[in-house]
């Protein structure tokens, strides 16, 4: 790259800076060095706070419905502040938004806030996934004690997510009519033991029992199958929790197993 291109460079850098750094207020001062006129770099700045409100609602129905357009728009304008994109993929913006709403003070009365948000992250992130295949139990090894001691490489396409709140049906309910979460008795509904991940038809989100959720985690943080079988116990049958893992195709015989 020559002088004149990386002048180029650092200009474009400094303008994508100062877009981002002037989004919570689109009138403040231009930056020293910057030739693009205060005018035109406000309409950049409020074209970009405009665009990712537009992601974080794409991406966030549930809680927008939940809150209200109004209160949602104001959120997100913090947010916004506070969290530039980091990404040049506006479909990727928007991670740590579960996080900013769990220490938002005007969402404190509202305590499954959050874990909504974040189960609709992971939605958002296996709608960009390719659907996992299933694996053949026959690629599993034979032996009681190799498959014991057999460690599966978990599909980084799938997610879980546990909550006290039984967020899966808020979600589900919210993103179908804003009326329905009404009826929805959150005392009276078990916590949620999700798992997410790719599907053919769109993001799957699958309810899983406890047993069969600490199944999943256990392979998920690189626990041998025996592990995974000792916490699966005693309400699932371990060899019907490994049977839905690989038909669900979020784990994989590793490489080096095969």
């Amino acid at each position: 790259m020559d002088a004149s291109a990386r002048a180029l460079a650092r200009r474009m850098d400094a303008l994508v800076a100062a877009i981002l750094d002037g989004v919570a207020d689109p009138d403040a001062p231009l930056p020293r060095g910057l030739l693009a006129g205060p005018g035109r770099l406000a309409i950049h700045r409020r074209h970009t706070r405009v665009s990712l409100t537009i992601a974080l609602a794409r991406t966030y129905p549930a809680i927008e419905r939940l809150v209200g357009e109004a209160f949602f728009a104001a959120a997100a304008s913090r947010f916004i502040a506070t969290e530039p994109p980091r990404d040049p993929v506006v479909a990727l913006y928007g991670a740590a938004f579960p996080d900013f709403l769990g220490r938002l003070e005007a969402c404190a009365g509202f305590p499954w806030l959050a874990d909504v948000a974040r189960l609709e992250w992971l939605i958002a992130c296996a709608s960009l996934a390719l659907p996992p295949s299933p694996v053949d139990p026959a690629t599993l090894p034979r032996d009681r004690d190799a498959r014991a001691r057999l460690r599966l490489r978990w599909n980084n396409a799938a997610a879980l997510l546990a909550s006290p709140w039984a967020v899966g049906e808020i979600v589900a309910a919210m993103r179908l009519s804003a009326g329905m979460a009404q009826g929805i008795d959150l005392d009276t509904l078990p916590p949620a033991r999700l798992c997410v991940l790719p599907g053919a038809a769109g993001p799957r989100v699958i309810d899983l029992a406890p047993s069969e959720f600490a199944f999943r985690q256990a392979i998920r943080d690189g626990e041998t199958l025996a592990v995974a079988s000792a916490r699966a116990v005693p309400s699932c049958d371990p060899e019907q929790a490994l049977a839905s893992l690989l038909a669900d195709g979020v784990a994989t015989l590793a490489t080096d197993e095969a």
